[in-house]
């Protein structure tokens, strides 16, 4: 009897199960996909990463959550962006800030729950939060002050490390404090990709309702390299800054950026555990190597051999 899907994708899985094991992934997880369908399902597969002893630090979004709050605050208020920074005025930050501790307690909310049905209660996986991060004001960007909106001065990457050693979950939100304790709106994408690369991470990952297409088709670019993912152009003005993020993080040291679209169901897992995965992985090193063989590669090339042998396609 042949063996079931299952146990053919355990086993294909398992390879890279034993390569993640121990790594630090940096996963984005935007606003959107925080009011999603999806996001039950993707906080199931967070602790299922994480139960795998894989470091997780997850940065979350809060865009649409901000909007929302500021439009309650002032009707007649739209939002006003430079250069992909949100011009955080000190009349509406009471607002902003409400906007982004309540997406982290909704989030946090849905981890608790996730970790109560996937996990025994004794070895539930601490989800820890701190001053990892010290801003600073972003000031004056195209002309434009930018109110208090900040950017990174410091990443506190050796607590953030203590606490992945501890086996916790770190959760970062898109708000951080100065050296005097002033508060700060930070962009999310760009607090990211920045802890990314002050770890070190083997991976980071962008989780977004975009998916980067050849020419605008269908089917998702699968693999690039730096060289190729510049010359990548979406038409898509939000896919053009996520790409910009996922470029310059591998610029900056990361191993491998993944742009997944959260809308597909298992779509995390599948890019993960799987060769062809299902979004796009951007690679500033070759994907593949071709070397000659050696003794020590005979036991894999028979193990190789010996089913075509069985099956006739090849002779003994």
């Amino acid at each position: 009897m042949p063996p079931s899907d299952s146990v053919n994708w355990m086993r294909q899985a398992s390879r890279f199960i034993r390569a993640h094991r121990q790594k630090t992934f940096v996963i984005h997880l935007s606003g959107d996909l925080l009011e999603s369908q999806t996001v039950d399902e993707c906080a199931e597969d967070l602790l299922l990463l994480a139960g795998l002893g894989i470091k997780l630090v997850l940065v979350h979004g809060a865009r649409p959550q901000i909007d929302a709050a500021c439009h309650e605050f002032n009707p007649q208020a739209t939002p006003e962006f430079v250069n992909d920074i949100r011009v955080t005025r000190g009349d509406m930050f009471a607002a902003v800030k409400q906007a982004i501790l309540a997406s982290r307690a909704g989030l946090e909310a849905k981890l608790a729950r996730a970790a109560l049905d996937t996990v025994e209660r004794h070895a539930a996986i601490p989800i820890v939060g701190g001053t990892f991060v010290v801003a600073r004001p972003k000031g004056v960007v195209a002309g434009k002050d930018t109110g208090l909106a900040g950017e990174i001065r410091r990443v506190d990457s050796e607590a953030i490390n203590h606490c992945l050693a501890d086996g916790s979950i770190v959760l970062l939100s898109p708000l951080a404090y100065s050296s005097s304790g002033e508060a700060f709106n930070m962009n999310s994408l760009e607090l990211a990709m920045t802890v990314a690369a002050e770890l070190h991470a083997n991976k980071f990952i962008l989780l977004t309702d975009k998916q980067l297409t050849a020419d605008g088709g269908d089917s998702p670019l699968r693999q690039l390299t730096l060289r190729q993912a510049r010359e990548v152009k979406p038409d898509d003005v939000d896919l053009a800054r996520i790409l910009k993020v996922a470029i310059k993080a591998c610029q900056q040291g990361v191993q491998r950026t993944h742009i997944v679209d959260y809308r597909i169901s298992g779509a995390l897992m599948e890019e993960l555990f799987t060769r062809d995965g299902s979004g796009t992985l951007i690679s500033d090193a070759p994907f593949d190597r071709l070397r000659a063989a050696t003794i020590e590669d005979i036991g894999g090339i028979l193990a190789l051999i010996e089913p075509l042998e069985a099956m006739g396609l090849l002779v003994k």
